[in-house]
């Protein structure tokens, strides 16, 4: 008692046949899928979290693309395909002025967002918040770590524009990171977000009764060196 909540009925639907060309929202809704990486290295009761690192569960509601169709839910998003940079709900260019960037690192989805005044090419050093709620990184790229196997600053690591790629095709010779090489020719590899973050680059893991590693890594990946 006392307390008063008020929401609004929204309709689920399915990411990757989102993503795949099969939307299924009304009109004026595009699916967003809201797979993240779980952060919290605690729980709310202080002790370890047994899912630091792991890839949240891939669910997708029908989310307004613009404002003014659903107030309820705060500002609109349109959905896109980080690595063709197409919209989910249409399959064509983010609207002009705007470009495809991440917005939670458990899925291939992200959102279109305004483009900063000067865009930085695959490879250039960036900050992730330097620009504030907009892209900096040209075409289907994104300001990310930018060398995880081999920056000798893992505390205060570098950050550049890198190529979004489908983890799930692979580590290696990955068809999204063609033509990205080191100085020396090495070609790049695709390492899944869910890598990024870990001490040895592997899958996240926890001991339990028995060891349990991540099972349903991210397929959202950046193109990086390889370790050297």
């Amino acid at each position: 008692r006392g307390s008063s909540f008020t929401g609004t009925c929204v309709s689920y639907c399915d990411p990757q046949k989102a993503l795949s060309g099969s939307d299924t929202c009304p009109t004026g809704y595009n699916c967003l899928d809201f797979s993240d990486l779980d952060m919290d290295q605690t729980t709310d009761d202080g002790s370890e979290n047994p899912d630091f690192l792991f890839r949240t569960a891939s669910y997708g509601i029908c989310y307004p693309q613009e404002s003014a169709v659903d107030p309820a839910l705060a500002q609109g998003i349109l959905t896109c395909e980080l690595t063709t940079g197409k919209t989910v709900k249409t399959r064509v260019s983010c609207p002009d002025g705007t470009s495809c960037m991440h917005l939670f690192l458990g899925t291939l989805m992200g959102q279109c967002l305004t483009m900063a005044t000067t865009m930085l090419p695959p490879g250039a050093l960036c900050h992730p918040n330097a620009m504030g709620p907009s892209k900096q990184c040209l075409g289907t790229s994104g300001c990310f770590l930018a060398d995880p196997f081999n920056d000798p600053s893992p505390s205060d690591p570098a950050w550049a524009c890198r190529k979004y790629c489908d983890a799930r095709e692979g580590y290696s010779d990955n068809a999204d990171c063609a033509g990205f090489t080191t100085t020396d020719g090495t070609p790049f590899v695709c390492l899944t977000t869910s890598r990024f973050y870990t001490p040895d680059k592997e899958l996240p893991w926890h001991e339990d009764v028995l060891p349990v590693t991540e099972t349903s890594p991210s397929p959202l990946g950046f193109c990086v060196p390889p370790p050297e």
